[in-house]
Formats: C-alpha cells, structure tokens, sequence
C-alpha cells in the first residue's frame, strides 16, 4: 500500500482463510502486517519463492506464471527509470534487460517468457483456456495446465532471449513477442513467418 499524506486503506489478505476462522471462533482483534510504501518487487519475489522455492503455499503454475509477469514488468520499469527512459520507452532488447541486470540472467529470461504466457492465458481471444484446469487438481476440465506448458508453450515458444527492441514492427503490430501469442490466424496477412525476429 502507498501513503498519501499519511494516510492510506488497508486492505487484507487471508488467502489461507486464518482470519475468517478467527473471526467465525469470535475472536474480535486480528494480528495483521501493513506495509507501508513497501518495495514491491521485494513483496511480488517474496511471494513468488513462497509458492515455489519454499514451497510454503505451493502455487499452481499459472499463478506462478502471473507473478512472474509482474516482476518482468517491474524490471522493465526499473531499466527505464535507472537509464534516465520515459515510461514509453521501449526502444531496448531483451538481451539489454539481462545486461543491466548482472547476476540475474536465469531470473530475468523465466520472467520474460513468464510474462508470454500470461499474456496468452490472460487474452480474451485465446478460446482453449475454458478447457484448462489451471489448478491441476481437479477434473472438471480436460487438460491441466502443465499439459498446456509441456506441449503449446514448450514447442511454439521461442525460449531465448531475442536481440531485438521491444518495440521492433510495433507500429506494423508485429512485435515478435506479440506475435508469438497471437491466436493463429490474427497475425497479418503479409507477415512472413520466416522472417529472423530473433537478432
């Protein structure tokens, strides 16, 4: 949360359902954290290893997958800011994101590819995600996330870094990374799909 002027909501989160026990127990006082103009990215990478590395809440993929967006977007963020870029400035590679970010080379490329497949499971045009169970638990629907991962996104998911600026045929509405969540028949008509968008 962000203070303004010293004042700020709170709002709570009781994604383990502790507080609603508590309160349904008639407890009256509830011990909360605030965090008060808090970094972000520390918070989004806390919760992140939470689900994953601890395995402490064990988030299902495409949650993980979410987060991992968010950090991509938060770093994509932090160049421009640490580059002196405006906040529509993205006229850099991927490949310059993991340059600038030392050390974090295999974090920055799962995010970049994290923020891919969020991206096509979050698109409205993308009609298979009514069949996916994105929990992995249940049965209601017939494919599971991670069959999703281990066939679509492994096989037609370029999973290198590319060379090229972010904003390469963004004007023509071909960005590469654009294009490669698209639903198969919207990419344009002259789009040459063996043309080098890799660097």
């Amino acid at each position: 949360m962000k203070s303004e002027g010293g004042v700020s909501a709170i709002h709570v989160f009781d994604g383990q359902h502790k507080a609603a026990a508590q309160i349904m127990l008639g407890v009256r006082n509830l011990l909360v954290r605030v965090f008060i103009d808090p970094d972000a990215d520390r918070l989004i990478t806390t919760n992140l290893n939470a689900g994953t590395a601890l395995k402490q809440i064990g988030f299902d993929k495409s949650t993980q997958r979410h987060l991992g967006s968010a950090l991509y977007q938060d770093r994509i963020q932090r160049f421009q800011k640490e580059n002196g870029r405006a906040e529509d400035d993205i006229g850099f590679s991927e490949r310059d994101l993991v340059s600038h970010f030392k050390g974090q080379a295999r974090e920055i490329k799962r995010f970049i590819l994290d923020a891919l497949r969020n991206g096509v499971n979050s698109d409205p045009a993308n009609k298979l995600m009514d069949f996916i169970d994105l929990g992995g638990r249940g049965n209601e629907r017939p494919l599971s996330y991670s069959t999703i991962e281990k066939t679509f996104y492994s096989f037609f998911v370029y999973q290198e870094v590319l060379e090229t600026k972010l904003n390469y045929r963004m004007e023509e509405g071909e960005k590469p990374r654009d294009l490669a969540r698209a639903p198969p028949n919207s990419a344009p008509d002259e789009f040459d799909r063996t043309r080098d968008i890799h660097g």
